[in-house]
């Protein structure tokens, strides 16, 4: 039996309080354990106290999973961890399961327990399960795998499966923590929080009116084309298109004019070399449906591993792929290598795990990347990170520097859909350009003697509402929400200009699963208002970025550009705000002016819906070179402003 750490602790030892369930008590949960999560899943009677077949003593710990539920059981945050610079954590537990199974052990954290301030998970790992007692052991060390001054708080937490849609039982028994120094050798990672980051442009004062000034002889930057990408999925995707499972383009012509309509500056397909056919021909498919569409290939990242990230290609494979490409002229240099290649090891798979750490990841990329250069000298090698992991994500930049030109990040906005929709619109993309930044002077740091890119090959907003199985299911996250979420986004990619590309996810749909796909091949003469968003952006955005001044709304965000030959400005302004209105005056040396909007009358309204998703003409008003307008609730606006003379 395993020391009870109610009372005491050996040395060298963190007490666990109740780790071993020997406290006898009736409560549900037992002494020293909570209930975390929504609170929909919290089902005391889930979590109990079970004097049969203990690992030890007289009792051990019941978490019972129910098919389809969520929940999971933390240690009190009373209770949590308090880590510390410098150290090693050894976390130790028996467990089994009702059946063969993965349960999943994993370590929530927090900057601060008075307000929750959320910090990134140390760690996360499958438990896998069987009916017999066995024991796991799982080890972190600060500076590594966390920062002490950012998860400074740490609860253990239990799931007893790692498949929501899996009934299991798992039990837990004699829970352990080992506090020791680092071993020597342990790599030390940068601290973002040590780090200078370039803050962000100046906002405009609050106010409660949008009342701006717009000088169009004052040019801050370029802008930045490559925002407004979006991308595919396989060349033999899931919508069924563009091409088919045995190699015949079976996109219709409305789709594929539909898309030159979009003005893409940059796409991605990913899973190229996992067709069924030979990579040579995947290379040649790709470059017809770029010449079909419009898409100059300059700007088109390639990803060839299969998209589950279960099995790798080897580097002979991928110089095949670049040979062909160079042989014919097709302009291809931007090669990413593999997609989202950390989700396996980070949350499991059923299809299989190619890279089971970083350190694998990293040495393939080294081989690809030489494999690929010895064929295009001036190719660029993208990386696979996440910036939410330390060793998927700052690790992996460090041991990896001098292989990869850009970082592919895939900045999704998780956020729950039920909040206020300032706080998905405004607020959560004010963090996400705090993560890029950060992200952005990492790379710098770690590669110091050349410029290496943030070029995401997929982003978009990715909420849920409590009792989505996933977001791909709801509507929120193509609807009005969505474009008002992406407008605030590459407003800020502009403005602030801090990283190479975008490209949104995801191009084409199903009818039958919708997910994000803004065109459904499969029903061509349907648009939803991501396209509508898309096709305005593209069209509208000029060449270069002026300088604001005023005050708006808290809920507002605003842009202006001028476009190459200086005689229209074009202002984009979204409202935020899900019920008011906001009165707009644009101060600038208007002669005329128009303006469309895009929104929905509901926060559930259809992506699909033609009713309410097409651009609507919104009354302006200029005089004495004043341009004044109304912005509805809920509402991404295109204002286009030709100059007087």
């Amino acid at each position: 039996m395993a020391v009870s750490f109610v009372l005491h602790a050996v040395a060298g030892d963190v007490p666990v309080f109740n780790g071993d369930f020997e406290q006898s008590s009736p409560a549900t949960p037992p002494p020293g354990w909570t209930m975390w999560g929504d609170q929909k899943w919290k089902i005391a009677s889930n979590y109990t106290r079970d004097t049969d077949r203990p690992h030890g003593g007289q009792a051990s710990f019941r978490i019972v999973h129910p098919k389809g539920t969520q929940g999971y059981i933390v240690t009190n945050p009373d209770r949590a961890l308090q880590s510390k610079p410098g150290m090693a954590y050894t976390f130790s537990f028996f467990a089994r399961g009702g059946h063969d199974g993965a349960g999943r052990f994993s370590l929530t954290a927090y900057q601060s327990l008075k307000t929750y301030l959320d910090a990134p998970s140390p760690g996360s790992w499958t438990v896998p399960l069987t009916k017999d007692w066995k024991k796991y052991s799982f080890t972190i060390h600060e500076g590594l795998d966390f920062f002490a001054g950012e998860a400074s708080y740490i609860l253990l937490t239990f799931k007893a499966t790692s498949d929501t849609d899996t009934a299991q039982t798992m039990w837990v028994d004699d829970i352990t923590i080992d506090e020791s120094p680092n071993p020597a050798g342990t790599v030390q990672l940068i601290d973002p929080s040590t780090l200078k980051k370039k803050p962000a442009e100046a906002m405009l004062a609050v106010g409660d009116k949008l009342d701006i000034t717009i000088d169009a002889e004052r040019i801050l930057k370029p802008v930045n084309p490559l925002v407004g990408g979006m991308s595919f999925h396989r060349l033999d995707g899931h919508s069924g298109y563009p091409f088919d499972k045995k190699g015949k383009y079976v996109m219709p012509e409305e789709t594929a004019g539909a898309i030159r309509e979009l003005r893409l500056p940059m796409t991605r397909l990913y899973g190229v070399g996992d067709g069924p056919w030979s990579v040579e021909e995947s290379i040649d498919r790709a470059a017809e449906l770029c010449q079909k569409t419009g898409i100059p290939t300059a700007h088109v990242i390639l990803e060839l591993e299969i998209e589950s990230a279960s099995k790798s290609l080897p580097p002979d494979i991928w110089a095949r792929a670049v040979k062909r490409s160079v042989e014919k002229n097709y302009g291809f240099r931007h090669w990413e290598v593999g997609n989202e290649v950390y989700a396996p090891a980070l949350w499991g798979s059923k299809a299989g795990m190619a890279y089971a750490t970083p350190d694998e990841y990293a040495k393939h990329v080294a081989a690809v990347s030489k494999a690929v250069r010895d064929v295009q000298p001036d190719a660029r090698i993208g990386l696979s990170i996440s910036d939410h992991s330390l060793v998927w994500g700052s690790y992996l930049l460090r041991i990896a520097a001098g292989s990869y030109d850009f970082v592919c990040p895939h900045f999704y906005a998780g956020v729950d859909l039920n909040k206020p929709l300032e706080t998905i619109v405004i607020e959560t993309n004010k963090t996400m350009m705090e993560r890029i930044e950060t992200l952005k002077a990492l790379l710098a740091a770690y590669n110091p003697n050349r410029a290496v890119t943030i070029l995401d090959s997929e982003w978009a907003l990715y909420g849920a509402c409590p009792g989505d199985k996933e977001p791909e299911v709801n509507e929120r996250n193509r609807n009005i929400i969505s474009i008002l979420h992406r407008a605030v986004r590459m407003i800020g990619y502009v403005q602030n200009n801090p990283l190479e590309g975008a490209s949104g996810w995801e191009l084409l749909g199903n009818p039958g699963y919708p997910g994000y796909g803004i065109l459904y091949p499969a029903q061509p003469n349907k648009r939803s208002i991501n396209y509508m968003f898309y096709r305005l952006w593209n069209s509208q955005i000029g060449s270069s970025v002026l300088e604001i001044k005023g005050s708006a709304p808290a809920s507002t965000a605003s842009l202006a550009t001028l476009s190459a030959d200086k005689k229209k400005v074009s202002v984009v302004l979204v409202n935020a705000s899900a019920d008011k209105a906001v009165s707009a005056t644009l101060k600038l040396n208007a002669g005329a002016a128009t303006a469309v909007m895009l929104s929905q009358p509901s926060l559930d309204s259809l992506a699909y819906d033609a009713s309410t998703n097409e651009p609507k003409p919104l009354p302006t008003t200029v005089r004495d070179n004043t341009v004044t307008l109304e912005l509805p609730a809920k509402a991404v606006v295109f204002v286009s402003v030709d100059l007087a003379r």
